[in-house]
């Protein structure tokens, strides 16, 4: 803050426009008092949120303010404005950068070139006290509790709530369909009945979500399926008792539409988001039996990297996926995707 030059102030005076910049009046009414010959003489004979000014002679009423009570809560008085044309007002309100509604000592601004004595600077949410630069940040909650611009889990120093152990997958809480990793924090998955649908219905034991939950069992009519049979992994991740089933309950009925990622049930953790390169573990099962794959149809690129079983394929390209290649005594061994499973041949 500095007091205006003796040139500032006979621009004021002349209607003319002066330096801009945020000024201290020496006087409030210093500017004005006496000068006037009619009209105004005192801010105190003008209607609320005006101040009187000295115009040729004659004191106008004109809205204004010389210091911050004559503004609204949270509002500051700016002086020093540009005076155009007469009457020129001495100030005018504005937001007070260095507000702090929530009293957490933290003001709004993040101006480098506003000054906030008493107070740090830089809240993002001067509506909650407990946001702003230096909070932790929860990693579920959905906000930028730091003020860093990051939120949530894609902030490497966030916190999971109740002292929760941090995660990158279902795995490393313990076991997928029991234990889950939602935003990068372990968690219990809900539970479910054991399935028993009877002798009526066949049963559908579905598979886990990308963050590791979601196992369950649907009972629903067979149909023309037999009610058991040999199980197969769906293209859904859900275990159907046969292929007829997982046809029938996946809306593909006869037609040749791949329905099954492999035959046996789905294994703990296939359909799990992983995020290493395809053919590498990327974070799935540490017993080997998985492993990382682009999941997309054959051709596209959608970066739907899932765990799934070492050995089953959907083209002809997930192959061999980390498998050993036989020795074909001098041939060479050429290997394709049939019902779900890598297939070798020497030529």
């Amino acid at each position: 803050m500095r007091p205006l030059t003796t040139l500032a102030w006979l621009l004021v005076l002349a209607g003319c426009p002066s330096s801009p910049g945020v000024v201290e009046w020496p006087d409030p009414h210093g500017l004005d008092a006496g000068d006037q010959t009619s009209g105004c003489l005192a801010d105190s004979a003008c209607p609320t949120e005006q101040v009187c000014v000295n115009c040729g002679g004659v004191g106008e009423c004109t809205p204004g303010c010389r210091d911050a009570s004559q503004c609204r809560p949270g509002e500051i008085c700016q002086l020093g404005t540009a005076c155009e044309s007469c009457p020129c007002p001495p100030g005018w309100c504005t937001i007070d950068p260095c507000r702090d509604d929530d009293r957490d000592g933290y003001a709004a601004t993040a101006d480098p070139n506003v000054s906030c004595p008493g107070k740090l600077e830089g809240d993002c949410d001067d509506r909650d006290p407990t946001v702003h630069p230096g909070a932790p940040e929860v990693c579920t909650n959905g906000r930028d509790d730091n003020c860093d611009g990051t939120l949530d889990e894609r902030d490497p120093a966030c916190v999971c709530i109740g002292g929760a152990a941090r995660c990158n997958t279902a795995w490393d809480c313990g076991t997928p369909g029991i234990d889950s990793c939602e935003k990068g924090c372990c968690t219990r998955c809900s539970t479910y009945g054991d399935g028993n649908c009877g002798t009526q219905y066949c049963p559908t034991r579905y598979g886990v979500n990308t963050n590791g939950c979601s196992f369950g069992t649907s009972c629903s009519t067979c149909g023309t399926c037999p009610h058991d049979g040999q199980p197969v992994c769906g293209t859904n991740f859900s275990t159907y008792a046969n292929e007829c089933l997982a046809r029938l309950s996946l809306g593909y009925g006869n037609n040749t539409t791949r329905v099954v990622r492999h035959l046996g049930a789905c294994l703990p953790g296939e359909g799990i988001a992983c995020s290493s390169v395809s053919g590498s573990d990327g974070g799935c099962d540490p017993g080997g039996t998985l492993y990382c794959r682009n999941d997309c149809p054959e051709g596209a690129s959608c970066g739907a990297n899932l765990c799934a079983q070492r050995g089953g394929c959907a083209v002809d390209a997930d192959c061999p996926a980390g498998l050993a290649v036989p020795d074909c005594d001098g041939g060479f061994a050429s290997v394709s995707c049939l019902s779900g499973a890598c297939v070798f041949a020497c030529r």
